[in-house]
């Protein structure tokens, strides 16, 4: 998790589609944007996981303002305005963590967390980030579940 020195903070890698597509979530107090990684950069991003060595090709700490721009201005960048969410949830689960954005028409938009250890940091950024459309479900109460679930 990066924050930048404007109010912009991103999450990811995260996956959807079964893990085939790699996306990250830059949130911004106006929008969230759904940043997708490209073939190539998700290659980049699959052998930095396994092998440990690299840069995420996804990070946008080290790039300038305008490469920012340029790269949230591609149409395949998903845009969720957030008046037009109705709410935020991160889901916990045994199988996989998630975060789900759901329109005030009702559409969902759901995100695999990659990085399960980043499920507690995440839930805080998105509490203080957007807290009147923030919600958990799932969360463990018992011992037992919590050694199941995280």
């Amino acid at each position: 998790m990066k924050v930048s020195k404007e109010p912009i903070v991103t999450l990811g890698p995260m996956t959807s589609s079964w893990g085939l597509k790699m996306w990250r979530l830059i949130l911004r107090r106006g929008e969230i944007l759904a940043w997708p990684y490209g073939f190539k950069d998700g290659l980049r991003l699959g052998l930095m996981l396994e092998l440990g060595i690299g840069r995420d090709p996804g990070d946008f700490s080290s790039k300038t303002m305008d490469e920012i721009r340029s790269a949230l201005e591609e149409p395949s960048v998903r845009k969720f305005p957030v008046a037009g969410i109705d709410h935020i949830t991160l889901r916990c689960s045994s199988l996989r963590h998630k975060i789900e954005i759901v329109a005030k028409d009702g559409s969902t938009e759901k995100f695999g967390l990659w990085h399960r250890h980043l499920l507690t940091e995440y839930g805080i950024v998105l509490r203080k980030m957007y807290p009147d459309r923030y919600r958990e479900t799932g969360f463990p109460t018992k011992l037992w579940d919590r050694i199941t679930k995280l």
